[in-house]
């Protein structure tokens, strides 16, 4: 029986540990006063980043779009809206972008085995890692003033997949503004 309820109890904090968790982080520049933000405008794209015409284009055009209204519907709670011509006041521009990436985790099981093989206890992991960052750039000076970003592991359910960009949107940006 103990050894059942020792068993049991493996199992849920491999389950709680054991999946991936989303880390979220910031970093600005601790001069900027924030307070007085209230309209942005959309970074533009570098040429090099143009629309391709590769297949997956257009995925990542849907993405980006979602990506963007995420922000912008976070921000408008915040009472910090997108600017218009009308105003022709603007506070900071917003890029926002995003990489997926193969990562390989190596993990070693602390045990020995009496085998034919060389290096039994070690196990490689292999998934696809995404990384979101949402940069507030000075209308100014066209520098970097804040940056958020997060990290975690891909799901490929696609409504999953929207759902969690938008609570990683919300994640980060409930990091702003920052506290000194």
């Amino acid at each position: 029986m103990k050894f059942l309820k020792a068993l049991f109890s493996l199992g849920l904090l491999v389950m709680t540990f054991g999946c991936s968790s989303q880390v979220i982080k910031a970093d600005f520049d601790h001069g900027e006063d924030f307070s007085t933000f209230q309209e942005f405008e959309w970074a533009k794209k570098p040429a090099s980043q143009a629309s391709s015409r590769s297949p997956l284009a257009a995925h990542k055009n849907l993405y980006e779009k979602r990506l963007k209204d995420s922000i912008q519907n976070y921000l408008k709670k915040q009472n910090i809206v997108l600017a218009t011509p009308a105003t022709g006041k603007v506070d900071f521009k917003i890029a926002s972008h995003f990489n997926v990436g193969g990562k390989i985790n190596v993990k070693d099981w602390n045990y020995k085995y009496r085998g034919r093989y060389k290096n039994p206890n070690l196990r490689n992991e292999k998934h696809l890692e995404e990384t979101l960052v949402i940069d507030f750039i000075d209308i100014e000076s066209n520098e970097l003033i804040w940056r958020g970003w997060a990290t975690e592991t891909v799901d490929h359910n696609p409504k999953k997949s929207e759902k969690k960009m938008k609570e990683s949107v919300e994640k980060i940006l409930s990091q702003f503004p920052p506290k000194k």
